[in-house]
């Protein structure tokens, strides 16, 4: 019954894209025959399949904190009242005084088959001062990489317009840029 909450809870920070964006730089704490530390991102090894052992139970997951960053998550459901959503993004940024992106995490949810930042559309911003054109970029990054990832599947010409759209969203209101 443990394990089921578990891989429930996993599966549910996994469709949300947070383990994307801060779960890369944390660490979980298992608890079994004694503790162990990974890194978050090594915990899903591939779709439905985790590193806990069949007895592990995750006791404890660290992030760095966001403190002085901005962050949004936005999200494509069928309806505002409930929570699952269809497609969605998370975004974590920092700009310096003149404005220009110095930190930034983005990781779309539900389009990647593990949680995983999109690094093509991070590197699109890193060091620059964002503008609508550069944010349009990034978020065809995403959508190629999405691509690149999945292949082209019956979806696709569904999702990769959807996932630009709310890559650009996302954006705009975590870099105040529109």
């Amino acid at each position: 019954m443990v394990f089921r909450f578990v891989a429930f809870l996993w599966h549910s920070l996994q469709k949300s894209g947070i383990l994307g964006v801060a779960g890369w730089s944390g660490n979980a704490y298992f608890y079994a025959n004694g503790p162990r530390t990974i890194p978050v991102s090594e915990i899903i090894v591939k779709p439905g399949k985790t590193a806990l052992a069949a007895n592990e139970i995750i006791t404890e997951v660290f992030f760095s904190s966001v403190a002085s960053m901005r962050t949004t998550f936005v999200k494509l459901g069928r309806r505002k009242a409930l929570s699952i959503s269809r497609m969605n993004v998370a975004v974590v940024a920092h700009q310096d005084a003149q404005g220009t992106v110095n930190h930034i995490r983005l990781a779309p949810g539900c389009v990647f088959a593990t949680p995983e930042r999109a690094k093509q559309a991070e590197s699109v911003l890193l060091g620059k001062k964002p503008d609508a054109a550069l944010i349009g970029a990034a978020a065809k990054a995403v959508a190629g990489e999405m691509i690149e990832r999945t292949g082209v599947r019956w979806s696709t010409e569904y999702k990769q317009p959807v996932i630009t759209a709310l890559v650009r969203r996302a954006l705009e209101e975590v870099l105040e840029v529109g």
